[in-house]
């Protein structure tokens, strides 16, 4: 999946920023990142009037080490303090901004992007994620502006579309989602208040999440390693997955088996503070009988978790719970 690094002529920006992080975020290294820099480099002042392609740019240019200077960028960069300029756009600029260390005047942004999110203006349902995302990239201190901001995490959720009682996804999609969950929880660490989230919201988030683990586009893999990784570390809610390790059937005739399940965060790594792990029920399919119930599992020496770096199968793939 992550070919494009090896031939970055035949890729496009997006494709190697996309690829470029998802590569971050597994900690896998790249042995021809000289030559996707090099690539970039050369299409630098073809794409410095783009906020889009800047934001591409700057992604990978962190990722890689790459060595390119802000300075290339600076007028375009300045199109964020603008407030003609679309939420989405501000929304790239902003982030490579960060990304490259340079210094915004955030107050003056963050006034604007407020004003822009006002109630009376019927802000389309992306706009305010990404106007959230860009807060939560300028918070400092607290500040009204961004009290007003963070309150609009219980309205997003309240728009988002429930599917089969299970999933929970914003419109736009697996993208917009996926900020969605980056800067609501950015934005809470930030401001040390739990985003208004129940439980069960959160849960449907992470499904929906999940359901998406297998896609084969390098943007969807990334998204769900962005939402994965912030809700396995946040500090105030982290979803828990159950993950059937051991074969799904049992041996009949009498004979002794073992049920091995493994515990973890979205990212398949070990969650800290799990005391015990019960069974509430365990029947056979075939009767419904009941096998096992209320039984507190047994820990293994082997239950300390290993991350598979070069893909994504340490996504955990059952169910989830708090």
């Amino acid at each position: 999946m992550l070919e494009a690094l090896s031939q970055p002529t035949l890729s496009d920006l997006s494709t190697l920023f996309y690829a470029s992080n998802v590569a971050s975020v597994l900690s896998a290294t790249s042995k021809n990142a000289k030559s996707v820099c090099d690539f970039v480099k050369t299409k630098v002042s073809s794409s410095a009037s783009q906020l889009q392609n800047v934001y591409y740019i700057a992604g990978i240019n962190k990722a890689l080490s790459c060595g390119i200077a802000a300075r290339e960028f600076e007028k375009t960069l300045k199109l964020v303090e603008d407030d003609k300029t679309k939420m989405q756009d501000r929304f790239y600029g902003v982030q490579a901004a960060l990304d490259f260390g340079s210094t915004l005047t955030s107050d003056t942004i963050l006034k604007s992007v407020v004003s822009q999110l006002a109630p009376n203006l019927d802000a389309p349902l992306a706009s305010q994620v990404y106007g959230l995302h860009i807060s939560s990239n300028l918070a400092g201190k607290t500040s009204p502006d961004l009290t007003t901001v963070f309150s609009m995490v219980e309205d997003i959720v309240g728009q988002a579309d429930e599917v089969n009682e299970k999933y929970l996804q914003l419109e736009g999609g697996l993208g917009v989602t996926a900020l969605f969950v980056e800067g609501a929880f950015s934005l809470a660490t930030k401001l040390k208040k739990p985003p208004v989230i129940s439980p069960v919201k959160l849960q449907q988030l992470a499904s929906y999440v999940l359901s998406r683990k297998d896609s084969q586009s390098l943007k969807s893999v990334y998204f769900v390693l962005l939402a994965s990784k912030t809700l396995s570390s946040n500090p105030f809610l982290t979803p828990v997955c159950v993950t059937l390790e051991s074969p799904p059937s049992l041996p009949v005739g009498g004979q002794s088996a073992k049920v091995q399940l493994k515990v973890s965060n979205l990212m398949g790594e070990e969650v800290k503070g799990v005391g015990a792990v019960s069974a509430d029920q365990v029947a056979t399919v075939t009767d419904g009988a009941v096998i096992l119930s209320k039984e507190v599992l047994k820990a293994t020496p082997t239950d300390k978790l290993v991350k598979r770096k070069s893909h994504l199968t340490h996504l955990c793939r059952l169910r989830l719970g708090f």
